[in-house]
């Protein structure tokens, strides 16, 4: 595949993640992908280019053993990691309709008692994994807290008056 490929595949991933055709995490680890392997081919350590990922990337830089097994291939002369099974760090908790099955879930849940029960019950039920458990216990939290600063709210400043006839 030469560098002209390289560049229509980056383009066409820029463009489908920019009209939501194909899932952003796929484009994201295609997108990686080139910019793991043009600092291959520009002569850059592996050390290096994984710096340079977590400097551009954040906290959603892959592990630094992949970009490690990337350099590895690359060095091997392969063209595509694509077909190397786990080739980045992404999480299906992440996944729109998951995270949009969550909020439904946490409306659900918000206004019961037992929601901690609820949340491990409802998680499993819709075969969410552990981050997704996460992200409801803390949205949950959040409402409990925003429920309690309301009353006081309500309590300090919203004195009912009696009605007179």
């Amino acid at each position: 595949m030469g560098d002209q490929n390289i560049g229509d595949i980056y383009e066409v991933c820029k463009l489908s993640n920019e009209t939501g055709n194909i899932a952003p995490d796929l484009a994201t680890l295609w997108r990686r992908d080139l910019e793991g392997r043009f600092c291959f081919r520009l002569g850059h350590s592996a050390t290096d280019t994984f710096a340079k990922l977590q400097h551009a990337h954040g906290d959603s830089v892959f592990l630094r053993a992949q970009v490690f097994r990337w350099f590895k291939a690359f060095s091997e002369e392969r063209e595509s990691i694509a077909n190397e099974p786990r080739s980045g760090r992404l999480s299906s908790s992440r996944i729109y309709e998951n995270v949009d099955r969550m909020r439904i879930l946490c409306v659900q849940i918000r206004d019961s008692r037992m929601a901690h029960a609820l949340v491990r019950s409802r998680a499993d039920q819709a075969r969410l994994n552990a981050e997704l458990k996460r992200i409801e216990k803390e949205h949950q939290a959040d409402m409990r807290l925003m429920d309690r600063k309301m009353q006081k709210f309500r309590s300090k400043y919203c004195k009912q008056t009696p009605v007179t006839q």
